[in-house]
């Protein structure tokens, strides 16, 4: 389904780009890809998110050369067709918060 979409995506910003900022002149002819990013309020600055991002990140990063080598090894045909499992010990696990 992605990949049906995605030569679309692109033309459909842009296109509600311009309807939203129809007869604006300063911002309905530039492309929303050429806008500068708006900044993010403070409220939503959140140091835990990001810790817990950051250690996300780090572990995708660490699952995904492991499925990467037992690729190469041809264990394993398309990573993204891998079920995995990430066990994490007792001390560990008491630490994370699901809300």
């Amino acid at each position: 389904m992605t990949a049906v979409v995605l030569p679309v995506l692109p033309y459909m910003a842009e296109e509600i780009h311009s309807t939203l900022h129809e007869g604006d002149e300063g911002v309905s002819h530039l492309s929303v890809f050429a806008r500068e990013w708006t900044p993010v309020s403070v409220e939503w600055n959140d140091s835990q998110a990001e810790q817990d991002m950051a250690s996300l990140l780090k572990m995708h990063s660490v699952v995904l050369s492991l499925l990467e080598k037992d690729r190469g090894d041809r264990h394993l045909k398309k990573y993204l067709k891998a079920e995995v499992d990430i066990i994490l010990p007792d001390r560990l696990s008491n630490r994370i918060s699901y809300s």
